[in-house]
């Protein structure tokens, strides 16, 4: 059952851990609901059409991240698996208004025989970068957005596969979760933030340990680790527990010439301790070390908790929206009575310190409509409304998720939200971005199985 979240705020806390300082902030926020620009809520989305590399009958897709020419078209990347569960990705190319680019590769699209695919960036020249796994080894590649074909001025090859698993069989496996690039720039660096499960580099790691680290790698365009980022081209966070931590987003700021990072991490900051603790980080670009003033610390990290005294507490860090002065984030908190709540933060992008002009300084959380609500990766601005897209649970059952986006203003004011029809199917927004025309184009999937373009 849905409850209530009190008008009050929770006082703050602020803890010093002896390994490292972080701010942990508990406050809860309401808001006051005025109408946005009305998007509809009776558009569904445009299911696409991928195919295996094999040939063989796709049963389940999903469009996992997509990003906007220069142009203003978008390509996207995404999931396809057949009834032997073998995995591909393929890449889709969409016009300035959502729909599939029928002129592009085979009718839009192109298939390649990767196992998984979970981000994708482009580089200022307009070339295509996707990031996942395969084998359980992240990889990163490098495409011509003309051909779609592999572009092997890259790593001679087209892709970079990153083969730190000292015991395969193990369990031990990374993931690629999100790329960043600085296109202002045509030889700029290469960000990538990893998942890292048993991670062998330079920490070690023992088999009967489950455990996964952050990790962030830095390439230049020639598809090389750059030696002088970290420890010869990669940071790695395992944190005070070395229990198990994870990425979500990761974005640079030129301006800063900084890394942020969202995610969650192990720590025993609640009363339950040992949790998953919703986290941003910072770092320098250049060197890979922690952001000096960020968090208050020297450490560049903050971790809140939204509901210290729940029960299994669990909250997590996804997108990141970063415009002028403030950095965006959102994610989600499990609440006293065991739900998910939606939660969005506007951080001091220099400090870490909760914006004054963002909810008055709290953070907004949102209820689910039945349950649970969840913002994925997807946070934008088109200039007057910040939108949020996750998921709720619906009246049908809890099990069952509707896409769901959020609206707000740069204040934190919440403005109205909108959902597809509820039924008996999971349906959820994985990545959004905007069109030049301020449509708002949603990838993820429709029915459990099917990949498609949401634009409410």
């Amino acid at each position: 059952m849905s409850r209530n979240i009190p008008l009050s705020t929770i006082n703050g806390i602020l803890l010093l851990l002896l390994s490292f300082s972080i701010i942990i902030i508990s406050r809860c926020s309401g808001d006051t609901k005025k109408k946005a620009a009305a998007l509809s809520t009776t558009a569904d989305s445009s299911l696409l059409s991928p195919s295996m590399a094999d040939g063989s009958t796709v049963v389940r897709a999903d469009v996992a991240d997509c990003v906007k020419n220069a142009d203003g078209s978008f390509f996207c990347i995404g999931n396809v698996e057949n009834s032997t569960s073998a995995n591909d990705i393929f890449l889709v190319k969409l016009t300035s208004d959502g729909t599939v680019d029928t002129t592009w590769g085979s009718g839009g699209y192109k298939s390649y025989s990767t196992d998984k695919a979970s981000a994708i960036a482009r580089d200022a020249a307009g070339n295509i970068f996707i990031g996942g796994e395969d084998s359980k080894e992240a990889y990163i590649m490098k495409i011509n957005s003309t051909s779609g074909a592999l572009d092997t001025s890259f790593n001679t090859t087209g892709i970079y596969m990153f083969r730190d698993r000292v015991n395969p069989a193990a369990g031990t496996e990374e993931s690629i979760k999100t790329i960043a690039i600085d296109t202002s720039s045509s030889t700029s660096s290469i960000f990538i933030a990893v998942d890292a499960y048993n991670y062998a580099y330079d920490i070690g790691y023992t088999t009967s340990t489950s455990k996964s680290d952050i990790v962030i790698r830095k390439l230049n365009t020639a598809g090389l680790m750059d030696a002088t980022f970290a420890t010869s081209g990669t940071w790695v966070y395992n944190g005070s527990l070395n229990l198990g931590d994870s990425v979500k987003d990761l974005k640079y700021d030129s301006a800063s010439n900084a890394l942020y990072i969202s995610g969650s991490v192990r720590e025993t900051i609640s009363v339950n301790g040992g949790e998953d603790v919703f986290a941003v980080f910072k770092l320098t670009a250049d060197t890979g070390v922690m952001f000096p003033g960020f968090a208050t610390s020297t450490t560049g990290i903050l971790m809140i908790d939204f509901y210290p005294l729940s029960n299994g507490y669990k909250s997590e860090a996804k997108g990141m929206l970063l415009y002028g002065s403030t950095l965006y984030v959102t994610g989600s908190a499990k609440n006293d009575a065991g739900d998910y709540d939606m939660v969005l933060v506007g951080l001091n992008a220099a400090t870490g310190a909760y914006a004054s002009s963002f909810a008055s300084g709290t953070p907004v959380i949102k209820e689910g409509g039945y349950n649970h609500a969840d913002a994925g990766k997807c946070v934008v601005y088109d200039g007057s409304t910040l939108y949020v897209g996750g998921y709720i649970t619906n009246s049908i059952s809890t099990n069952f998720k509707d896409r769901h986006v959020w609206l707000f203003n740069t204040g934190g004011t919440f403005l109205d939200q909108y959902t597809v029809t509820p039924d008996a199917v999971d349906d959820e927004v994985n990545s959004c971005t905007l069109s030049n025309s301020g449509k708002l184009i949603m990838g993820g999937y429709k029915d459990g199985t099917k990949a498609s373009i949401w634009i409410p």
